[in-house]
């Protein structure tokens, strides 16, 4: 029984966030969606951590005017951001949002 609960404990205790413990922060400075319905962001990275972090998940939640998430979008930065240090990653290329986005919320994951 006990070997049974121990299994089951470490199987859901890897599936959590990367993030979790960890004091990373990210600035969304730029949103643009183009006559195509392309949407580019420019972000800036900040660890607050004594360990470099690299390759992260970048994650964006589209809305429309009466305040409905309409998709969730997400694309991978390859760079490294070193320890206790800041990073601006521009030209960050989503994907294509719905026309009748209106706002756009955007953080990362390492």
């Amino acid at each position: 029984m006990k070997k049974t609960i121990l299994v089951i404990f470490l199987f859901f205790s890897t599936a959590c966030d990367v993030n979790l413990g960890y004091n990373l922060l990210s600035q969304q400075l730029r949103t643009e969606i183009n006559m195509f319905g392309l949407l580019t962001v420019d972000m800036r990275l900040m660890n607050r951590e004594n360990k470099t972090f690299q390759d992260f998940t970048v994650y964006c939640k589209t809305y429309g005017a009466s305040g409905t998430m309409i998709q969730k979008l997400e694309t991978k930065v390859y760079q490294k951001l070193p320890a206790y240090d800041d990073i601006d990653v521009k030209n960050i290329k989503m994907g294509f949002v719905n026309s009748q986005t209106t706002r756009v919320d955007c953080h990362f994951s390492a």
